[in-house]
């Protein structure tokens, strides 16, 4: 099971959080941590599959009283998915004190700190990026000498219409910089002026950091199919380990006692 992220991706729809506040009480747009694909048959959708916070920042005026409480009201909609999709709201009330010095409510403070850890950083001055479109096809570099080294390296659009979710990313590490192409969505019509999506990184230790990622129009150099990318995740072990595990399998079966008498 899984919800949605800001870009659900094929199909899917975002969490929506509808306020009621009091007058001079302003609520944040949801702080999106870095998400997951999701594959549902062939098409990819964008979301989490375990428990995670949307964060949102309420600004009080600096006038506000410090005897009156502040009461939070929201509507919060959202879809679950798996094989199938069900719908869910819920309104919801929260009586917060109002105090002159912070009050952390330690049942819930671990939890809000690992999901802070997961919100998209600004990425370094030095990483720059830009995008070029042609052929259909959408490519995207991005200079990496001031991030970490990656295991992994996937970019999510806040677009729905730019990329073709389901198509591969076809990566390379050429140099300093990252290059990736992925085909255009059947839905592209018009050249946006910038792209704006979250380069997310796995590190050697398998912890996953993200980067809000704001690209302009530049000459990139398409990555084909051919190319050399660098490692993913998942390493290739090999045609002839593949070949020797496959014939290890087929011996443990012909050897079990339902199979051996045939």
């Amino acid at each position: 099971w899984h919800t949605y992220w800001s870009n659900p991706g094929d199909s899917g729809l975002a969490t929506k959080l509808e306020w009621t506040l009091p007058e001079g009480i302003r609520a944040s747009a949801i702080q999106w941590p870095a998400p997951h694909p999701a594959p549902l048959g062939d098409l990819i959708n964008y979301g989490y599959d375990s428990e995670t916070l949307h964060l949102v920042n309420i600004n009080v005026p600096a006038d506000w009283p410090l005897t009156q409480p502040l009461v939070l009201k929201t509507k919060a909609k959202w879809l679950v998915c798996k094989d199938v999709c069900i719908p869910g709201s819920a309104d919801l009330v929260l009586t917060l004190p109002v105090a002159d010095s912070v009050q952390l409510d330690e049942r819930h403070a671990a939890r809000f700190e690992r999901d802070r850890a997961l919100l998209p950083q600004t990425l370094p001055a030095a990483a720059s990026a830009r995008f070029a479109i042609a052929d259909g096809a959408f490519s995207l570099a991005l200079a990496d000498a001031a991030l970490p080294k990656a295991q992994k390296v996937e970019f999510f659009p806040l677009a729905g219409d730019l990329v073709n979710h389901a198509a591969a990313q076809q990566l390379i590490e050429d140099g300093e910089e990252w290059r990736l192409t992925q085909a255009l969505s059947a839905y592209y019509v018009v050249p946006p002026k910038t792209v704006d999506g979250l380069w997310v990184l796995t590190l050697a230790d398998g912890t996953r950091q993200s980067h809000a990622l704001h690209a302009l129009p530049g000459a990139v150099a398409p990555v084909k199919a051919g190319d050399v990318a660098a490692p993913q995740t998942d390493s290739n072990p090999g045609l002839l380990l593949a070949m020797g595990l496959a014939l290890l399998g087929g011996l443990i079966l012909n050897l079990m006692p339902c199979v051996f008498p045939v």
